[in-house]
């Protein structure tokens, strides 16, 4: 279906502001909660007015190479825009000191905007000399305008949230049956130059969180392969956790276990940007599903996994 995509002077106020901004002392000032965060009126803040408050302008089109190369040579504050999925995201990185000196400090403001609207800003400043430093602060977030988002991402006919279910809970379904995703099995595989789980695990790993089996269970009995495998593995863990699995949802993985489909996954699972087709009954074997609930504790020793009481 077609979407709105972000408006392109505000793509290019948020590439092209370093010139104005970028080559400023971080000393001479630090990025803090703005006001219009503080108090958002009921229309919500628009992406252009964020940047402007955060000490960012817009700048002249005919300069934007210029400006991309002082961002990465010369400038202490960097910035990285995504627009994949209609989605537009500025992350803001600024650096002061060195490590040598003991002087180290990094902030970073990261922006999601959908239709020239922010839906998220989130906050976060480290020492890597002094973890006592760390600071994580979610300026805004927007349920309602990411529900909006959500919502232009699915079919007319899907329904959204689904019954019962909060707006995240909901995403995190659609997410795992294989909307706006690369249809992919794994626990953590290499992207670029970094390792994290696929966007179907951590859509899993979401739904584990706030404990709804029964949205783990419809998505066993979609029609994505990938998903049911992943409702698979999730379901076998809590089994292993004292949540018994039903006669219905038993007889599902066993016919998973049994198929000759394959499923696309990175190599064993774990690392490799290359993604490999690998027949379910292997995904799903004896030796699989005893390594399970450790893959699942790696992923709770690295963050990405904190479960609840189960």
């Amino acid at each position: 279906m077609p979407h709105a995509a972000p408006p392109r002077h505000v793509l290019i106020a948020a590439i092209l502001f370093l010139s104005v901004a970028g080559c400023l002392s971080l000393s001479r000032r630090e990025w803090r909660r703005p006001p219009i965060l503080r108090n958002p009126s009921v229309a919500g803040v628009q992406v252009e007015e964020l940047l402007r408050a955060l000490g960012l302008d817009s700048l002249d089109v005919n300069d934007r190479e210029q400006y991309a190369l002082r961002s990465d040579d010369r400038c202490c504050v960097s910035v990285r825009t995504d627009t994949s999925f209609g989605l537009l995201t500025v992350e803001l990185h600024a650096t002061q000191g060195s490590i040598e000196s003991g002087t180290r400090y990094v902030e970073s403001v990261t922006v999601n905007a959908f239709e020239g609207a922010v839906l998220q800003a989130e906050y976060f400043a480290y020492s890597p000399l002094d973890t006592s430093r760390t600071t994580l602060e979610m300026w805004l977030h927007d349920e309602a305008g990411w529900a909006t988002y959500y919502r232009s991402r699915l079919p007319p006919e899907a329904p959204f949230p689904l019954p019962g279910a909060s707006v995240e809970e909901s995403w995190a379904y659609y997410r795992l049956i294989g909307v706006d995703v690369r249809r992919e099995y794994g626990w953590m595989c290499e992207y670029s130059t970094a390792g994290m789980p696929p966007l179907q695990r951590q859509a899993t790993l979401a739904l584990l969180h706030q404990q709804r089996p029964d949205l783990l269970q419809e998505a066993l009995r979609d029609t994505s392969v990938e998903g049911r495998v992943y409702a698979a593995d999730a379901l076998l863990y809590l089994e292993r956790q004292g949540q018994p699995l039903t006669k219905s949802d038993l007889a599902l993985i066993t016919e998973l276990r049994a198929s000759r489909d394959t499923v696309r996954t990175c190599k064993d699972g774990t690392g490799s940007y290359r993604i490999y087709p690998r027949q379910l009954r292997e995904v799903l074997s004896d030796s699989a599903i005893a390594r399970i609930p450790t893959n699942y504790q790696e992923l709770v020793d690295i963050g990405w996994f904190k479960p609840n009481d189960m």
